[in-house]
């Protein structure tokens, strides 16, 4: 059975209705995972630092999550490189693509990359934040999640093209594997903010509803489309 601990930080900009003043970013879902790792021994100290942010004291976050990285990175196989995944379905998987030597981490590794990207974001140092994003695209490829924070930080810098892209290849992901389908709403509602940005009112319409069939009575996506109605003066 696993034992979920979640934390899922919904930045919400404020001002005014503009869309993209409405976007998420979502840490990933800490999971007491059934299929041990190397490295499984930090989790509680990653939960520790999702405690932190949640009290609002990002600096010792931060230094956790450094700490931690510097401990997983010790016990790295230079000789192989490192992937981490939820299951060992996903895992063997993968791997079974590739004959090169794999050595499998614990997802702790990627939370305590993700605590320092949020916390780069949440200052808006968003190029250092997308630096420890691609870390983790490069050892976590079907984290859906980290792909959901780096749309939303390219929707920032207004790269709109690019982060309707890495949206539909978060929501792709929450598709094609079991551990990434919770992301599958938040994906989508990503999805509609870039479209009305791009003044694709029906098809964001249509994603920000999609949404709401998975994620009835979330505002996000309620507010959203209201604003679509405000812009079609309605």
């Amino acid at each position: 059975m696993l034992c979920v601990w979640a934390c899922i930080v919904i930045c919400l900009l404020s001002a005014s209705t503009m869309a993209l003043e409405g976007t998420e970013t979502v840490s990933t879902t800490f999971e007491s995972l059934a299929d041990p790792a190397e490295g499984n021994q930090y989790r509680k100290d990653v939960m520790n630092a999702w405690q932190l942010i949640h009290e609002g004291h990002y600096s010792k976050a931060f230094s956790v999550a450094d700490e931690v990285i510097s401990q997983f990175e010790g016990i790295f196989d230079h000789t192989a490189r490192q992937f981490a995944f939820k299951s060992d379905v996903e895992f063997e998987e993968f791997i079974a693509r590739d004959d090169k030597p794999a050595q499998r981490i614990d997802w702790s590794y990627i939370e305590a990359l993700q605590i320092k990207a949020y916390i780069y974001s949440s200052n808006r140092y968003f190029e250092m934040a997308l630096a420890e994003l691609e870390t983790i695209d490069h050892i976590a490829p079907i984290s859906a999640a980290t792909k959901i924070e780096k749309a939303y930080i390219l929707g920032q810098l207004n790269e709109l093209s690019s982060a309707y892209d890495t949206y539909r290849g978060a929501l792709k992901l929450a598709d094609r594997f079991s551990s990434q389908s919770i992301y599958k709403a938040a994906a989508l509602r990503g999805i509609g903010f870039i479209l009305i940005e791009m003044d694709k009112l029906e098809e964001a319409e249509e994603a920000l509803q999609k949404s709401l069939i998975i994620e009835p009575d979330n505002d996000v996506a309620l507010n959203e489309l209201a604003y679509i109605q405000q812009l079609r003066g309605l």
